[in-house]
């Protein structure tokens, strides 16, 4: 007579299945990000690792849905979706080299806001000089829940003889 293991023997517990399945999605892109609780500084830094990797898709959950950028020159684009086509546009001319680093970070509730400088160059796919950057930012992010989004990005040359990024 085969011997046939009990029910018990044969389910997984509650508790492994759990396991399992939260093991499972970390593994997919961005879900262990996005669960993640990290500091507004780390947001920035995403955001430049994305750039970096010329990665839209990563880039995106960074920003809030209002999003407005301040740059030089009068720089003003507003808006998640005009956002995202400028960066489809670096991202299709530029191999991007930046590096961040953090002077301030303050926290306040739901309010954040960071400074820095952000050094490199982006260098155009087709040939031709690179564009040095060295901007002086401030990014002004919200959480929501556990999630901090940059609301605002404000930047500039960080000196006079750097020609700004946009």
């Amino acid at each position: 007579m085969p011997i046939h293991p009990s029910d018990n023997e044969m389910k997984p517990s509650r508790r492994s299945t759990r396991w399992l399945i939260c093991g499972l999605t970390a593994l997919a892109p961005g879900c262990a990000a996005e669960r993640a609780a990290i500091t507004p500084s780390q947001v920035v830094a995403a955001i430049i690792d994305a750039d970096n990797r010329r990665d839209l898709e990563a880039v995106a959950p960074l920003y809030s849905d209002d999003i407005e950028w301040i740059g030089p020159g009068g720089l003003r684009v507003v808006g998640k979706a005009a956002i995202l086509e400028r960066y489809r546009e670096m991202y299709g001319q530029f191999r991007v080299t930046l590096t961040m680093s953090v002077e301030a970070e303050t926290t306040d509730g739901n309010l954040a806001y960071v400074q820095g400088i952000t050094r490199g160059a982006l260098t155009p796919l087709d040939g031709g000089d690179a564009k040095l950057v060295e901007d002086r930012f401030v990014a002004i992010l919200t959480r929501s829940g556990s999630n901090w989004r940059v609301t605002r990005l404000l930047w500039g040359p960080a000196n006079e003889s750097t020609s700004p990024s946009q």
